[in-house]
C-alpha cells in the first residue's frame, strides 16, 4: 500500500494529495522513506520539495516508530 500511495502522491493536488499524504502516515510502512527517496528521481525540483515535505511529515508523525 505504501508503494502505491507514494507513487500516486504527485499525480494529484489539493484535497486528494492531502488525503494521500495522511494515508502514507497511517500506513507507516518501514520502507516509506526509501520509497519517497526513490520517487524523487526524475521529477522536477518543486516535486522533489513536495516529497521532502512528505518525508518530514512522516518522520515527525507520532505513528512512526
Amino acid at each position: 500500500a505504501a508503494k502505491a500511495l507514494v507513487a500516486s502522491y504527485l499525480r494529484y493536488d489539493g484535497d486528494a494529495r492531502s488525503a494521500i499524504g495522511k494515508a502514507v502516515l497511517m500506513v507507516d510502512h518501514a520502507d516509506t522513506l526509501v520509497l519517497i527517496e526513490a520517487q524523487k528521481k526524475g521529477v522536477r525540483p518543486e516535486q522533489q520539495a513536495l516529497l521532502d515535505e512528505l518525508a518530514a511529515r512522516f518522520q515527525k508523525s507520532p505513528l512512526h516508530r
